[in-house]
């Protein structure tokens, strides 16, 4: 079994002292202990507590850097018992709401609800953080085509919306979550959403959708065509000079990414956003329709992009 997918996991290690019987449990599924090695040593707690993501030879000392853990780890339980597989699929589902002040909200929500827009002016409006968007070219509102209420539409090569002042860390590490609504028009090299740093979310040919870094490369997934025509929810998280550490959803589900093309290079977000391309140019301009944006100034975990995904308000003329 790997778990070095690029997805996330539920790993159990249960060991019984009394005839040294070790289990791994990955996602629910019980692996046996194949070293034929029973090990009944009492299992211990110093007083200067568990390492998370690093071996150690001896308590607090003997780190090697080449045993150190590369990736993420969440929601840590010890229990002072062996654990039944029962046990397991009952944790398994378990959740809770996230608080405290980690867990901000959005800074900017974009409805994309507005009457109509007029080009070159400060219209598209940003519902909680006031950094309103400026429309350009032949961007507009769709009202008959929506995920909720209106849209905003995209076509040709000069239609796009310039967002400025964003305060969004460009500090390394650092992560950056932009959700939205898409129905694309099946093109091919666009950009529904980049950063003017030349960080954006791009539709490689007709068949390749994931984070690009302006140095012909693609970090994400194949067979994207199967998303043209339809409605489908987007989540983003962007980090800060460590591009192979980003995480892409799509309607909700964590996608196994990978580089497809190219290199990425290190980049950062920046103040100035773009829905349709990364600057104000003609180039990678998209084609479709984008509703309900909104940005986080951190990466948003799986939970929460399914919240996210399940955000509403009243329409306009609504109750």
């Amino acid at each position: 079994s790997t778990v070095a997918d690029g997805l996330w996991h539920h790993l159990v290690w249960t060991r019984k002292v009394s005839d040294g019987t070790e289990v791994v449990y990955i996602d629910k599924a019980a692996l046996s202990d194949t070293q034929g090695i029973g090990n009944t040593s009492n299992v211990t707690l110093d007083s200067g507590g568990a390492i998370l993501g690093q071996e150690q030879d001896s308590v607090g000392d003997s780190f090697d850097v080449n045993q150190i853990f590369h990736g993420w780890i969440d929601e840590v339980m010890v229990y002072n018992k062996v654990l039944t597989q029962t046990d397991v699929n009952n944790i398994y589902p378990l959740t809770h709401d996230c608080e405290g002040i980690c867990y901000t909200d959005a800074i900017a929500w974009y409805y994309m609800n507005e009457d109509s827009w007029t080009i070159g002016n400060p219209c598209v409006v940003d519902s909680i953080g006031g950094y309103h968007g400026t429309p350009t070219g032949s961007a507009s509102i769709n009202k008959t085509d929506s995920h909720l209420c209106y849209a905003g539409e995209f076509s040709n090569n000069d239609s796009y919306i310039e967002i400025t002042g964003l305060p969004v860390s460009p500090t390394t590490n650092d992560k950056t979550t932009v959700c939205f609504w898409m129905k694309w028009a099946g093109n091919g090299n666009e950009m529904p959403v980049g950063w003017g740093s030349s960080y954006d979310l791009f539709f490689y040919g007709t068949t390749r959708f994931g984070f690009n870094t302006g140095a012909s490369d693609l970090y994400g997934i194949d067979g994207a065509d199967v998303l043209a025509g339809d409605w489908h929810h987007v989540a983003a998280v962007f980090n800060n000079n460590a591009p192979l550490k980003n995480q892409l959803y799509i309607d909700g589900i964590l996608q196994p990414i990978a580089v497809l093309t190219g290199t990425p290079v290190n980049r950062t977000v920046n103040p100035a956003f773009y829905i349709s391309g990364w600057d104000t140019g003609t180039s990678y301009k998209y084609d479709g329709l984008i509703d309900e944006l909104r940005i986080y100034t951190r990466g948003l975990s799986a939970s929460e992009v399914i919240k996210d995904k399940s955000l509403t308000h009243v329409c306009p003329g609504g109750p």
